[in-house]
């Protein structure tokens, strides 16, 4: 499979070239090729399949997707964040994963703990910070935070710099229909994981300083 990278992805979340957040799905997920290009914004495309699609949620995905991409940039009280999200065939990924603390979003009504529900950010941004990671089912419901997911792929060709996040969601989605986002708390980078592989990766913007 191929994947698509977005390069230094803006603090705005304006996706690169002029299209929002709303567009990144159908926008890295476009079977045709396109043209690398310099500058800030740079964007390569390789043929792939449709992520939405795959777990037949795009509205979801686009809308976890934006979540990754917030707390990426905003982290939490000035330090970053590093996470996983888990989305679809939520009994398969909870039959491969295991509970590592009390799961915070038990008992909680699922109109409460939907990513669809805007509100829900701040609460995933505290939970966030917890080892382990958040299995969504399709419809954007939270059904768990601080999984440890058991299917770990070590002989996985990852980058180099890579480490347990990164080898576990490529992992979960070898053996399973589901996305895996994770948020590199080293970088703050965020990948997105299909069928085993890197799908895509959107860089966060460096930082420039300036001497006077």
């Amino acid at each position: 499979m191929g994947r698509c990278v977005l390069a230094a992805f803006p603090d705005t979340l304006s996706g690169a070239r002029g299209r929002s957040p709303n567009d990144i799905n159908a926008f890295c997920c476009s079977p045709w090729a396109e043209t690398p290009t310099g500058g800030q914004n740079a964007v390569w495309l390789r043929p792939s399949g449709r992520v939405g699609e795959q777990i037949g949620s795009a509205h979801v995905f686009d809308r976890l997707l934006t979540i990754a991409l917030e707390l990426s940039e905003e982290g939490k009280e000035g330090k970053p964040i590093g996470t996983i999200f888990v989305l679809g065939d939520h009994e398969k990924v909870m039959e491969l994963s295991s509970q590592m603390i009390i799961n915070p979003f038990g008992g909680v009504p699922e109109e409460e703990r939907n990513i669809m529900d805007l509100r829900l950010k701040e609460t995933i941004r505290e939970f966030a910070t917890i080892d382990g990671a958040f299995v969504i089912r399709e419809d954007g419901v939270v059904l768990a935070a601080g999984r440890h997911l058991k299917s770990s792929a070590e002989d996985s060709d990852l980058p180099q710099g890579l480490g347990a996040r990164h080898r576990a969601a490529v992992g979960i989605t070898g053996l399973t229909e589901a996305v895996a986002i994770a948020i590199s708390e080293s970088t703050g980078d965020v990948r997105v994981f299909s069928r085993g592989k890197i799908f895509m990766e959107i860089e966060k913007r460096r930082k420039e300083f300036t001497r006077s």
